[in-house]
């Protein structure tokens, strides 16, 4: 392919390594030179800048579209600086996926049937684009009006997750669905949840700008949020958490502000004086302030944040730098305790900010959820390598495979019953697993159903978030009911 050193950049999330491995193999076998990140990079290194390199020299751009792919700010970041690089976009539709709005014109491959059947039709439309007149629809097409300049290098180099698991949906402002289903008229995300006043649950909405509340008997109000982003037409509210003075917590990380919102709804909002800081997760700590992740992914603006219930905002800054800080939980010593995706560790922070990070065993750089166990250890859970784990207060750390090959356990929490609960984002499951380790999976009935955060409910209930317009109820016994947000 003339112009360029590089044939294919394939962006991915880690949960769908082993069929990126199996493409790569099979693209490098027809004569096309490939960039895989996991392959070029060791974790650690300053790497945003050798992807935006890797875009660049690159011909194409294929999209592995899967549920934890659409919902990686990694992937959404490689999209928009290929976009303003004006790269050709090609999407492999491994599963049926909720898509973002910027890739709907473009090509896509269909890998839902046979291997060899998507690899042939994918080789078709290769050497198509290889031609010197595409007749693959390009980014510059899709740009036409857009100034280049409105994605800059900075909003690009801030972001660098894979999950989200978890909390990561932030970017999924606009989305459409590949494969119709029954919810094909959905238009509500709902992405984090947590046990509030009055007894009833109340959660974020990624797309409309709404903080939603949902009563044991399934009853849903929503509020709006009144900073609106012009630009991206929300301010992507991320997570949400109960504060020691009777209200609601949450981040808006587009509009770079923690806000506040009172039981009848009264809202405001405190702006976090890093810049473009993307505040994820936010816990209850045990001082009687508000903690949360700062995810902007430089070596110095990786930061844990606290904020007072009256709104005084202190950062601190997590040492090793290019963290990517994802949840966010208190433990049972009167610390907080937070993952970090970008580097396999789980870091320590004292509520006078004394920070403290602990290596989890080789491999991928992605972990997710955690919470404090009924046991006094910390269970935290590994996407990528498809885990669940324990670490006690020391740092000593096991982990339990899942049943359910490649199913990206995301979020976590404690029950009642004494065990964890989590999410499987990839295989539309809820899992239960004991202190002791034994795993137990629940499969969601509602079709192509994306679970994403997860709490214990007033009503001694689970209840999670179905990115798929629903908020889910499971009991302890495993009997799960959904309920829809917008009818």
């Amino acid at each position: 392919m003339a112009g360029s050193d590089i044939d294919i950049f394939i962006s991915y999330a880690r949960v769908d390594m082993q069929f990126v491995d199996r493409l790569e193999r099979d693209l490098q076998e027809a004569g096309y030179t490939t960039w895989v990140d996991r392959q070029k990079l060791q974790g650690g290194q300053i790497w945003r800048r050798e992807i935006e390199m890797a875009i660049e020299r690159s011909h194409i751009i294929i999209v592995v579209v899967t549920p934890p792919a659409m919902a990686s700010f990694n992937v959404r970041i490689e999209i928009d600086y290929a976009i303003s690089e004006h790269k050709q976009v090609l999407l492999l539709e491994l599963q049926p996926s909720l898509i973002l709005m910027e890739l709907r014109p473009f090509r896509a491959v269909s890998f839902n049937g046979a291997y060899s059947d998507g690899l042939q039709n994918l080789l078709a439309l290769l050497r198509v684009a290889s031609s010197t007149e595409p007749a693959m629809t390009t980014v510059k097409d899709v740009v036409k009006g857009r100034h280049r300049s409105s994605i800059s290098r900075r909003s690009w180099l801030i972001g660098i997750s894979s999950i989200l698991i978890i909390g990561t949906v932030l970017s999924l402002l606009a989305i459409r669905i590949l494969h119709p289903t029954s919810a094909t008229t959905r238009n509500s995300v709902p992405l984090a949840i947590t046990s509030g006043p009055g007894g009833n649950l109340w959660f974020t909405d990624a797309i409309t700008n709404k903080i939603g509340i949902i009563t044991p008997s399934g009853s849903i109000r929503r509020l709006s949020v009144p900073t609106i982003d012009p630009k991206q037409g929300g301010i992507g509210i991320g997570g949400i958490t109960s504060g020691p003075d009777g209200n609601l917590w949450f981040t808006e990380s587009l509009a770079n502000k923690i806000g506040r919102i009172t039981p009848d709804g009264a809202i405001t909002e405190f702006s976090i004086p890093t810049k473009n800081c993307i505040p994820g997760r936010i816990t209850n700590g045990p001082d009687g302030n508000l903690w949360f992740t700062e995810f902007q992914g430089g070596p110095t603006t990786d930061k844990i944040g606290r904020i007072t219930p009256t709104g005084h905002i202190t950062e601190f800054v997590i040492p090793s730098g290019g963290n990517g800080p994802d949840a966010i939980t208190t433990g049972p010593d009167g610390n907080l305790w937070f993952t970090e995706f970008a580097t396999s560790k789980i870091g320590r922070i004292t509520p006078s900010g004394i920070i403290r990070e602990f290596s989890i065993p080789a491999g991928y750089n992605d972990l997710g959820g955690i919470t404090r166990g009924p046991d006094g250890n910390l269970w935290f859970t590994e996407p990528a390598r498809n885990k669940v784990g324990r670490m006690t207060l020391s740092g000593i750390v096991r982990e339990f495979p899942l049943p359910t090959q490649m199913s990206s356990p995301n979020a976590i929490t404690s029950g009642l019953d004494g065990n964890l609960w989590f999410t499987e984002i990839n295989a539309s499951k809820i899992g239960r697993i004991t202190p002791s380790g034994i795993i137990r999976e629940f499969s969601i009935p509602t079709q192509a159903s994306v679970p994403s955060d997860i709490t214990s409910g007033p009503d001694g209930n689970i209840w999670f978030t179905d990115q798929n317009n629903k908020i889910g109820r499971i009991t302890l016994s495993g009997a799960i009911h959904e309920f829809v947000v917008i009818p």
